[in-house]
């Protein structure tokens, strides 16, 4: 049996810490050599927990890019004018021409004066940094755990399909 690196590097990290506990796992024995994977019941379970680890670690590393104070995609967005008040903020300055305050500036993307009232940034949605915190702190860390675990079985069940088809 002949491992891949991904599998010589999970195995290194945790092999030796799973050993007993991941023999002593009847199913999982079974589903491995019935779904002639030929790795070790140590380095299936050290490579689904470090895989499911470094997708963990992957969704962090996508919500810090989110949410990076300054520099994040959120901030981003938020920094960009609302594009929908323009022509409400270009009808304002031709009417209160007394009141626009040239010493704010104005806008380098509309044109608009920083002094309108109506002048605003847009702004993230709440809920969707709520989704993103679910998804990508939770549900896709958790579902790929659970898909990684169940590999041994979904192998087990193919391999099973086929031998019957031949039968």
């Amino acid at each position: 049996m002949e491992l891949t690196a991904w599998q010589k590097i999970c195995h290194r990290i945790l092999g030796r810490f799973l050993k007993k506990r991941a023999r002593k796992d009847k199913d999982l024995s079974d589903d491995l050599v019935k779904g002639a994977m030929g790795v070790m019941p140590e380095v299936f379970v050290a490579q689904v927990i470090v895989t499911a680890i470094s997708v963990f670690l992957i969704c962090v590393a996508i919500l810090a890019a989110f949410f990076a104070p300054g520099v994040g995609f959120i901030d981003y967005y938020e920094s960009l004018e609302d594009a929908s008040v323009a022509e409400e903020c270009q009808i304002w300055e031709y009417w209160n021409q007394d009141l626009v305050d040239e010493s704010l500036g104005r806008s380098p993307e509309y044109g608009m004066s920083y002094s309108c009232p109506y002048f605003s940034y847009l702004e993230f949605p709440p809920f969707l940094k709520v989704v993103l915190i679910a998804v990508l702190g939770v549900l896709i860390p958790y579902g790929s755990f659970q898909y990684f675990k169940g590999g041994a079985t979904r192998m087990r069940k193919m391999r099973g399909a086929k031998l019957e088809k031949y039968l």
